[in-house]
């Protein structure tokens, strides 16, 4: 079958999705700096090795601060999704808080193909901010001080 004139074809991939191990750290890692890159803020990521393998994976009887899980296209990790549980006290429900969510562009250097990545079950995001365009330039919004008898 043919395609219309200027259609793309578009290749598809087997994904995977699964929950991150320690093992996986170098790789969440540099997911983390191609986030930070495509952001053009690769200058400030901090994070190391050390600092997400104790923030996801702690000591025997510690719960982790966040979670994450990884796309992997064939063998090769794809995609990220880093977050954590909160609590709304306004419906008084657990809620989960999406932070990062990155797949590599195809094409990108280093990046293998992966144009159909999607979770193999379904995720319940109460909370996530999406970075669409360049971010404000101009001051933060400060908040009033609470009054003195606070």
């Amino acid at each position: 079958r043919r395609s219309a004139p200027g259609a793309e074809r578009t290749r598809t991939m087997s994904c995977t999705i699964r929950p991150a191990e320690p093992a996986d750290i170098p790789d969440i890692l540099t997911l983390i700096k191609g986030l930070a890159a495509y952001e053009r803020m690769l200058d400030q990521v901090q994070a190391t090795e050390a600092d997400l393998l104790a923030s996801l994976f702690p000591a025997a009887g510690e719960a982790p601060i966040v979670h994450c899980v990884l796309a992997h296209a064939g063998d090769e990790p794809v995609g990220f999704a880093l977050y954590f549980f909160n609590y709304s006290t306004f419906l008084g429900r657990p809620g989960l808080y999406l932070e990062d969510l990155f797949v590599e562009p195809p094409g990108s250097a280093g990046s293998r193909p992966a144009n159909d990545v999607a979770p193999s079950s379904p995720l319940m995001v109460a909370e996530a901010s999406l970075l669409t365009g360049p971010q404000p330039t101009g001051p933060k919004p400060t908040v009033p001080p609470a009054p003195a008898s606070c």
